[in-house]
């Protein structure tokens, strides 16, 4: 199994489990930093785990985090990402959700390339 075949799996797989995009700094904004550590954490640990240690937890935060911000870049409205990224965690199964699955996994592929 190649590195960018196991990251893509083990990010899936974090994406359907969720990465507690919840944690907030006021009643109704997610905090970012939060929010991507979260997530880049449990995308690593998951990819590691997958690889059976043959991806490093370093060598997957660094692709896990970039393929974040990947995705986090095409938001120019950042209300709109936390939301996009929160209704991903609330609902992975919903068609509008699928398309943004999709977009998380290529970004996370096209850093391995």
């Amino acid at each position: 199994m190649t590195a960018k075949t196991v990251l893509a799996a083990a990010f899936f797989c974090t994406l359907l489990a969720g990465c507690n995009p919840n944690s907030e700094t006021d009643a109704n904004e997610p905090n970012e930093a939060i929010m991507r550590k979260s997530f880049v954490d449990s995308c690593a640990a998951s990819a590691h785990q997958a690889s059976n240690g043959s991806v490093s937890k370093a060598q997957a935060a660094e692709l896990c985090g970039c393929g974040y911000d990947k995705v986090s870049a095409e938001y120019s409205d950042r209300t709109a990402w936390r939301q996009a990224f929160a209704e991903y965690n609330s609902n992975p199964a919903s068609a509008k959700n699928k398309a943004f699955e999709e977009r998380l996994v290529k970004a996370v592929e096209s850093c391995i390339e």
